[in-house]
């Protein structure tokens, strides 16, 4: 009961639910999900300070469960305790962990300008999609993987800001020899824009695709917002590129955080055109939508990625200075 609490993101139910057992009668594994779900259960209440003391007691009790050893981890980095929180991530990696959750952790590494941890975390995930062969994305999603093409987006973005983008293209071009059910023409295109600063090959790649999707396509909306996004960047007409950023209308299919995105690529594009108040007030208004900012694959594929680093010293400040 309480893993499908859990995974229907039911929190405040499970609170409930937890309170009927006593821990001291349980044992492996619901004793080890009782400490996980209570601690989450505090954190979905915003109370972060219980919610670590929580994980505390569970890691205690049950020693290193690497789902209880992640969120302590967290809870750390929350307090602004980066050398506990980095070793505990570091004890609780992928396959330990779900794909999800090595994403997570290399977006922390990047948000404290750890780039070679950034890159630890993410191999791991290379290498199983290696060892899958098949890099379908029904086939990586079913195994529990991230599709290849972010696997190699949030490669490619730490690869940038270690200033090494030819090491994406050697990535790329091994991927190719070792993968099977894979179109890779996408990301060849892709890798040839990051390389030369011109996107518009991807912008023309993207109506294709769009001109390819049905109605209730999930994809749809990425795709509309993408495309508007890598135009606007382009536009030399400050408020034609505003315009375009107006422009994609969502549906209920598409993915809710779109419109962050839509807002990062306001913030930039405020910054382009000098607009330092307005800049301030929509980096302010982002930060609390997004307060952990994007992960790295989701920020690279609009190419704000950029811009999103000048967030990450605005996220540092929302840590307590140890």
């Amino acid at each position: 009961m309480l893993n499908t609490l859990g995974a229907e993101n039911r929190l405040s139910d499970l609170e409930l639910e937890l309170e009927k057992f006593d821990p001291a009668s349980l044992e492996e594994p619901e004793l080890s999900s009782w400490y996980y779900y209570h601690g989450l259960a505090a954190v979905h209440a915003a109370n972060r300070n219980e919610a670590f003391s929580r994980f505390q007691a569970g890691r205690k009790a049950v020693g290193d469960h690497p789902l209880i050893t992640f969120s302590l981890g967290q809870e750390h980095e929350f307090r602004g305790e980066t050398k506990e929180a980095f070793a505990l991530f570091d004890a609780s990696r992928y396959p330990k962990v779900p794909a999800a959750f090595a994403l997570s952790q290399a977006r922390y590494a990047y948000l404290w300008d750890d780039l070679n941890r950034a890159l630890d975390y993410l191999l791991p995930l290379l290498e199983s999609t290696y060892d899958l062969k098949n890099a379908d994305d029904n086939n990586c999603f079913l195994n529990g993987l991230p599709f290849f093409a972010d696997t190699w987006t949030s490669l490619t973005a730490v690869h940038i800001l270690r200033k090494d983008i030819t090491a994406a293209g050697k990535t790329l071009e091994e991927a190719e020899k070792r993968l099977e059910n894979y179109d890779f023409s996408y990301l060849k295109v892709f890798y040839q824009c990051l390389k030369s600063g011109n996107f518009d090959p991807i912008v023309t790649a993207s109506f294709k695709s769009a001109a390819q999707q049905k109605e209730g396509d999930p994809w749809a909306g990425h795709t509309r917002l993408r495309t508007a996004i890598l135009t606007s960047q382009a536009s030399k007409n400050l408020e034609h590129a505003a315009e375009l950023l107006t422009e994609p209308k969502f549906a209920a299919t598409d993915f809710p955080w779109l419109e962050d995105m839509r807002l990062l690529a306001r913030c930039a594009l405020a910054r382009m055109s000098n607009f330092e108040q307005a800049e301030g007030q929509l980096r302010r208004e982002f930060l609390i939508r997004q307060p952990g900012l994007f992960e790295l694959h989701h920020a690279l594929s609009f190419n704000l990625l950029a811009y999103q680093n000048t967030l990450r010293d605005d996220y540092r400040k929302t840590r307590p200075t140890r």
